[in-house]
């Protein structure tokens, strides 16, 4: 009886990891529930996938942006500070085309701090999401300001007054296109 358990446990094992990293990969791609803008993943076994930073990779690198590698770091500042993640990711996209167009080597895809000639510069993507994060927070959202058109009227006012709220329409085109990514 010994002999023939421990090669049936073996086989068993085996059997059951390969049906498990091949569920795990489904669920990565394929199960996910959207409650109110914010993602609840599907937990396998006790072990949770968050896709909204798979999506903003995918999205960033869609657009070659010079800000994919770091996408895990805007996911996780962005969510530190309660910030749908999207919201910064398009915000960059109207700014700076992802970062594309920001100040060489001056990492400020927000267009933050930026007034003709002044302009503020980072060491690296990361501190540039820490403030974007910190800087809607409590100057925007801890006063209400908490959608685009809101955040608008304090982040870019000429918008509202010479292109007729361009801005905030920038903002939710590409927020919905980052939350939409296919994986």
């Amino acid at each position: 009886m010994l002999l023939i358990w421990f090669p049936s446990a073996l086989v068993t094992l085996t059997i059951s990891l390969i049906f498990y990293s091949y569920r795990y990969a489904y669920l990565q791609k394929k199960s996910q529930l959207n409650l109110g803008g914010f993602n609840i993943f599907a937990q396998v076994l006790g072990f949770s996938y968050d896709l909204e930073e798979e999506k903003v990779k995918a999205y960033l690198t869609k657009y070659h942006s010079p800000m994919k590698s770091s996408a895990g770091s805007l996911v996780k500042s962005a969510k530190s500070y309660q910030i749908d993640p999207f919201l910064i990711v398009a915000i960059a996209q109207c700014e700076t085309n992802l970062g594309k167009k920001s100040p060489p080597d001056c990492y400020n895809p927000f267009g933050l701090g930026i007034y003709g000639k002044r302009t503020i510069c980072f060491n690296n993507w990361e501190e540039s999401f820490e403030l974007m994060a910190k800087t809607l927070r409590k100057k925007y959202f801890d006063y209400g300001l908490d959608t685009p058109e809101k955040i608008m009227e304090k982040y870019c006012p000429a918008s509202i007054e010479n292109a007729d709220g361009h801005w905030a329409k920038c903002v939710i085109r590409f927020k919905t296109e980052a939350e939409n990514t296919i994986l």
